[in-house]
């Protein structure tokens, strides 16, 4: 397969092709993968710039993170919080409340009415309701 790949580049050079910058890189990356020298130089575009910026973090990331920098409440709070909005995209809001309740109970208001607002105020079941 190797053989094959220098072939093609070597088929192109002779035939006074010109490869894009996207197949230079593809095939420059396979070559350095398979510990060859790559016979040409390999152009990054704007766009194999932009794939390759790094991703924002994701739930876990955050959550290890947090618990790094030993503020457990908060990796927790934030862990349980998504655990409960997955739950209640399927009809399910107990996790929720008891969100609902640990943010009222501990004076975070501004969560406790966001909760409220975006998932129990219509909910048929409220917990500690009459």
């Amino acid at each position: 397969m190797m053989k094959k790949a220098l072939g093609l580049w070597t088929q192109m050079q002779e035939e006074d092709l010109a490869a894009t910058d996207q197949f230079l890189s593809t095939l420059g990356d396979y070559l350095q993968k398979k510990g060859l020298q790559v016979p040409f130089i390999i152009r990054v575009s704007q766009t194999q710039k932009t794939r390759t910026a790094p991703q924002p973090p994701n739930i876990y990331s955050l959550f290890r993170q947090k618990v790094k920098s030993e503020d457990l409440d908060t990796a927790l709070e934030h862990k349980h919080e998504t655990l409960a909005i997955k739950y209640a995209k399927n009809g399910i809001v107990a996790p929720l409340n008891v969100l609902w309740t640990h943010y009222f109970i501990n004076g975070n208001d501004e969560k406790a009415e966001q909760i409220w607002k975006d998932y129990l105020k219509d909910s048929p079941r409220i917990m500690f309701q009459k």
